[in-house]
């Protein structure tokens, strides 16, 4: 679930860095991630079995999620809700962005 205010906000990210969550790593690296992510969406596309396409496209959101906060901040989430915890507490995406997006996937459940 995502943190309703700034202060859970800050409480889950303090959580989240106190249990080894987060990896530093080198900035240029974000290249590497977001080419994993390219890599596994065009799996995802080609992938005939349904199942496997959506884990497939969750990883690839995954990893372009992680290579945002290593492009900004020199660090990965291993965890998966910690990664959306870490781009809002740093403002790399906002509760607004975040809104749109959920309401852009409901759209597309619906179809």
């Amino acid at each position: 679930m995502i943190p309703k205010n700034d202060r859970k906000l800050n409480k889950e990210f303090n959580r989240c860095s106190s249990k080894t969550t987060f990896v530093k790593v080198g900035k240029e690296s974000h290249i590497d991630y977001m080419d994993e992510a390219l890599s596994d969406l065009n799996s995802a596309e080609k992938e005939e079995n349904e199942k496997w396409a959506i884990t497939k496209a969750y990883q690839a959101l995954f990893l372009a999620c992680n290579a945002l906060l290593v492009k900004e901040l020199g660090f990965y989430s291993k965890d998966h809700g910690c990664v959306i915890v870490a781009l809002l507490r740093h403002g790399i995406v906002t509760e607004e962005k975040l809104a749109k997006i959920s309401a852009m996937l409901e759209e597309k459940k619906k179809l």
